[in-house]
């Protein structure tokens, strides 16, 4: 099988690629996902799936994070952040639970910045900036938030 390992799930913090692996070099990985490509036709009673494994570096128990509190928020809840990392795709945050308690990892894809194109993330956000976003899922598996930046418009303001 061949594998995807992306740069955001090969080491925290912001390294890049070349920074953790090199050609050739032996990896230990943890298959986080797997998606159907399609299905081909039946030969017999043999059908033909072609896949793409999601792998990561990143040791599950390592990235586990205690994400009940959020599991018990409503959708859209506001939650107050700091932007961790700056990628071409979207920001990574650490999201403060409700209680106070140790920061969770969020991710605002680019889509989810702001109405209209973002020609890249960092014209929008600056590296340790705070903000205030809206929770659209709890990812329980990887302990990790699904977040948008799209706030919904109060009346009378």
């Amino acid at each position: 099988f061949d594998a995807v390992l992306h740069a955001s799930k090969m080491a925290r913090g912001n390294k890049r690629p070349g920074d953790v692996v090199s050609e050739g070099m032996e990896i230990r990985v943890w298959v986080s996902g797997m998606r159907s490509e399609g299905y081909g036709t039946a030969e017999g009673s043999t059908w033909k799936i072609d896949a793409k494994l999601e792998v990561t570096m990143l040791d599950p128990k390592e990235l586990s994070a205690d994400v009940s509190e959020f599991i018990a928020l409503p959708s859209d809840a506001l939650l107050a952040a700091q932007v961790s990392r700056i990628e071409d795709y979207g920001i990574f945050l650490l999201v403060s639970p409700p209680s106070g308690g140790a920061p969770v990892q969020g991710f605002v894809h680019v889509s989810e910045m702001k109405e209209g194109f973002v020609n890249h993330p960092e014209d929008e956000v600056e590296m340790g900036q705070e903000l205030t976003v809206r929770l659209l899922r709890v990812d329980r598996k990887f302990g990790r938030l699904r977040l948008s930046m799209k706030l919904p418009e109060v009346e009378g303001y």
